[in-house]
């Protein structure tokens, strides 16, 4: 064989270990150290960069038209604290981080730290980050669905506001945000109020798998009566979604009185799911009114003892 001939198979081997290791036929990688730097660079037409934090999303979708990326690792957004009342979660901390973490530990008797811990397996715990959970996470993922109860906030900027940052709850995030382009989430916010009970129930094919349906409760309590109910589904639609329905039920009412039948009829009635591999559209309406009512049973005890 020829040297032109080995220098061509060369050639050849090195340009298919490179579609190996770089599936998104990336031209640019950018790594800023400031988040001004960042948002400059988010605003680029010639490449339209991606945020990038754990990359579990992009890497392993169909994201094959992305040509940059923005590293977020030096940004320093991956803080978690507790301050005035509020958990704050920088949008680079990873799902462990947050399963670990004392502070996320004492929300609600570890609730939203298990969540954090059944959303993966622990591979990808240590890969996923709470900015990305935010922007593709699936509707039932456990910790998306917990924080929506929680009534948490979503921080971004947006390039031609790098001055202010812009503050939305999560709900209205998922709703008219989530799909628009270029923002940059720095951290998530939760509420801690006093008072506040929360049950995440969930059912799986195994206890490791991904959800099919769950449903989290969160209660605030004052004198035994509930002064604020949120109900959220996941597994039911394309993203999490509050029961409203369920929580004026619940709303101004001590939790011994309410009614919990109807309250599983207000949760299935509350859905309108999909068919899909999983499980069918009726079996996951049965799901949304079994778990909304289980959940409001497990939390009649620590409520009774206030």
């Amino acid at each position: 064989m020829s040297v032109g001939s080995l220098l061509e198979n060369s050639q050849e081997d090195v340009a298919k270990r490179m579609s190996l290791v770089n599936p998104l036929n990336l031209q640019e990688v950018i790594r800023p150290r400031t988040l001004a730097e960042a948002l400059v660079h988010l605003a680029r037409e010639d490449v339209a960069p991606r945020p990038l934090a754990g990359g579990t999303g992009l890497l392993t979708g169909t994201a094959s038209e992305v040509r940059a990326v923005i590293d977020l690792s030096h940004l320093g957004l991956d803080n978690i604290y507790r301050e005035d009342g509020v958990l704050h979660i920088g949008a680079t901390a990873s799902l462990q981080d947050v399963a670990e973490n004392p502070d996320v530990r004492a929300v609600g008797d570890e609730v939203l730290a298990l969540a954090a811990h059944l959303s993966a397996p622990n591979v990808q715990r240590h890969q996923q980050t709470v900015g990305g959970v935010l922007v593709a996470g699936s509707s039932h993922h456990d910790f998306l669905v917990a924080a929506l109860a929680l009534d948490a906030e979503v921080v971004f900027f947006r390039p031609e506001q790098r001055d202010t940052a812009q503050i939305v709850p999560l709900d209205t995030f998922l709703v008219e945000v989530r799909d628009t382009p270029r923002y940059l989430i720095t951290e998530l916010r939760i509420p801690l109020p006093e008072s506040a009970y929360i049950r995440l129930e969930r059912v799986a094919r195994t206890p490791r798998d991904d959800a099919i349906v769950n449903v989290a409760v969160a209660l605030r309590v004052e004198n035994s009566t509930i002064t604020q109910a949120r109900v959220v589904a996941g597994g039911v639609a394309d993203r999490p979604v509050r029961l409203g329905a369920v929580e004026t039920l619940l709303a101004g009412h001590t939790l011994s009185n309410v009614d919990l039948k109807e309250v599983e009829t207000r949760a299935r009635e509350a859905v309108t799911p999909m068919d899909d591999w999983r499980a069918s559209a009726d079996y996951r309406r049965h799901l949304v009114g079994v778990l909304t009512r289980r959940a409001l049973a497990n939390l009649q005890t620590p409520i009774s003892n206030l």
